[in-house]
């Protein structure tokens, strides 16, 4: 099964896995082919949408990844880095960013450490405009019942997640 067209979840990666479903993660987009990485079947590791196909190259610029497929390069808007096997991670769009009291903070990392909560099944984060912090970081997310506490799960989260860049305010949905 090959899966593009945004973020692959490691923690669902892992569970189709288990569950037999062959996962193969894929990076593209309409400018350049709908695929110009995928993870090849057989290859390890989650959390990564594997290697460029052939007749593709990418490069990543000040964290930007551009994509070449003859002379040019196109700035994607996308953000990702390489990993020592040559297999693309992205990171988030460019665009995708909260300021914070002068800190830059990406709404997918927030998220991603939300989810490490159990009772966290989705997480949404965003800015809110804040008249002393220029915005503050805030979340929406739907939680497996109501024991778990809004405290327990940003203690979840601040093991990942530096002080500033934690919600300051989590709206149930």
């Amino acid at each position: 099964m090959i899966v593009g067209g945004g973020p692959l979840e490691p923690d669902l990666q892992r569970a189709a896995q288990e569950a037999g479903w062959p996962v193969l993660p894929t990076y593209g987009m309409t400018e350049v082919a709908s695929m110009v990485t995928c993870v090849r079947p057989g290859q390890r590791g989650l959390g990564h949408c594997g290697r460029p196909l052939p007749g593709h190259r990418l490069l990543i610029d000040g964290g930007e990844i551009l994509v070449s497929r003859g002379d040019g390069w196109l700035r994607t808007g996308d953000l990702g880095r390489i990993d020592e096997r040559g297999n693309l991670i992205v990171d988030g769009r460019r665009e995708d960013l909260i300021l914070t009291g002068g800190e830059n903070v990406r709404p997918a990392e927030v998220e991603r450490a939300l989810l490490r909560h159990p009772a966290v099944d989705a997480a949404c984060a965003f800015g809110l405009e804040d008249g002393e912090w220029g915005q503050r970081v805030c979340a929406a997310i739907v939680v497996r019942g109501e024991a778990v506490e809004d405290v327990e799960i940003l203690a979840r989260a601040g093991e990942s997640l530096a002080r500033y860049k934690l919600p300051r305010e989590l709206i149930r949905l």
